[in-house]
């Protein structure tokens, strides 16, 4: 939890005692123009996920200390949270109740409130307060449409995995890796396959959409990555990483400058690759021992490149020698691309469960990451947990768990689906996970995805 002491005013990035800030840092004269605002109830500890702060208020005076009656305007600035005020007056004691509720996601808040001063002085007081979200109530995502039945009706055996959206003419749609092709999903849940030529797709893990509107598609299946194009021909483009076959090619990103990063989990390997020259430009080898074999990739806000490993004792032939019940699944990252050389990787938090899956960003900069925990001493999984690593800290804080369920994937949606609404897909592999315990659910998380 961030705040500021009441003695502190916010002028532009600055903290100042003078109660108001032009920009000669000289309080203009007149009434108003030395007026300060403070926060009084300020939350010391942390409030549940969706409640409103108790006690909370603004106080307005003059550099005296007496109160004056003031306007001030109320803005949200981070955690998704709700504000009933957006502009209120204080009282002749300069004293102004705030109804300020905290968003459903374990991440910062913050609340702006801002005091202007008569019309002629082009000065504003602003003041930060901010509050730290916990989650004594889990929250329960609501299944999203019948996959399990529209594979059914397919006759299509196997697992749900990955999720990525796309606009086309204003028209948004959830993209679905399912058994042998694609699925899209309209807003109200509906699923079609898309059709396609071409080469086959078999078993796709991951699919993202890049710059030019094409799809790309790990295919473990195939042993290969793939690319869909506008017509829906699919065209085999790595199968071979100059050393090796691809054995499990498994989730994909794409960072701002339009650069394709794929992983391969049994060969421990992330490729840098280029989709213009279809060529790897770098390459990381991770130890399956001691680190896991890499699963989900997502580039965070200022480049840096985050990714989650998995015990590969049981997913791959040949891996005998990682103790197929250690929860060595951890969350990597591997410095900023720069050129076309990955950054040095680093461990975020190791040993977090037996899998670690899919990963995404908030548009403030959290990321939201999957991990899967075992029964200890049983060949069982326990929990699919979904973690929160906030923006500019170092620590993953548990958000929510689900025990009857194996979530893979998550991703924010956008326009009709919700920018603010976290979209989770299902896996189906027994004995985890009954084979019709396949699919999509969501939850609000209060704040946008990055797009």
């Amino acid at each position: 939890m961030r705040s500021f002491p009441p003695a502190l005013l916010m002028c532009g990035s600055l903290l100042t005692a003078v109660s108001a800030c032009p920009d000669d840092h000289t309080p203009p004269d007149g009434v108003g123009s030395s007026i300060a605002l403070v926060w009084a109830g300020e939350p010391t500890q942390p409030v549940p996920a969706n409640s409103t702060v108790d006690g909370l208020s603004v106080q307005t005076s003059h550099a005296s200390g007496a109160g004056v009656a003031a306007t001030v305007e109320l803005s949200v600035l981070r955690g998704g949270g709700t504000v009933v005020q957006r502009q209120l007056m204080t009282d002749s004691d300069g004293a102004g109740p705030v109804t300020w509720t905290l968003g459903p996601a374990p991440i910062a808040n913050e609340l702006e409130a801002r005091v202007a001063v008569p019309e002629g002085d082009d000065v504003r007081v602003t003041l930060t307060v901010a509050a730290s979200v916990s989650s004594d109530v889990e929250p329960t995502p609501e299944g999203f449409g019948d996959i399990d039945g529209f594979l059914t009706g397919l006759s299509r055996a196997g697992s749900t995995e990955d999720l990525a959206f796309e606009t086309v003419a204003g028209k948004d749609s959830l993209l679905m890796g399912i058994p042998g092709g694609i699925a899209r999903v309209d807003p109200s849940g509906n699923a079609t396959e898309v059709p396609l030529s071409g080469d086959s797709i078999v078993q796709p893990l991951g699919i993202a959409v890049g710059p030019d509107g094409d799809w790309w598609v790990c295919d473990s299946g195939a042993g290969a990555l793939l690319r869909v194009d506008a017509s829906g021909v699919v065209a085999t483009v790595l199968s071979n990483d100059g050393v090796d076959d691809l054995v499990t090619p498994n989730h994909i990103a794409f960072d701002n400058a339009g650069r394709l990063v794929f992983t391969d989990s049994c060969l421990g390997r992330v490729y840098l690759f280029d989709p213009a020259t279809e060529t790897i430009e770098d390459m990381l080898q991770l130890d399956r021992v001691t680190q896991g074999g890499p699963n989900g990739v997502a580039f965070g806000p200022e480049g840096d490149l985050y990714l989650t490993t998995e015990n590969t004792g049981l997913l791959c032939q040949g891996h005998s020698d990682v103790q197929f019940d250690a929860p060595i699944g951890g969350l990597f990252k591997a410095g900023p691309v720069s050129g076309a050389q990955f950054g040095e990787l680093t461990p975020v938090a190791e040993n977090v469960g037996l899998f670690g899956d899919g990963l995404t960003f908030d548009a403030e900069g959290n990321l939201y990451v999957i991990f899967d925990t075992a029964v200890e001493g049983e060949f069982a999984l326990d929990e699919s947990i979904v973690f929160v690593l906030r923006h500019m800290e170092t620590e993953l804080v548990r958000w929510f768990g689900i025990r009857d369920q194996l979530v893979a994937n998550l991703m924010f949606g956008r326009g009709d689906f919700g920018a603010t609404t976290l979209y989770l897909t299902l896996l189906a592999v027994p004995p985890f996970a009954s084979p019709n315990a396949r699919g999509l659910v969501r939850l609000e998380a209060g704040v946008p995805g990055v797009l």
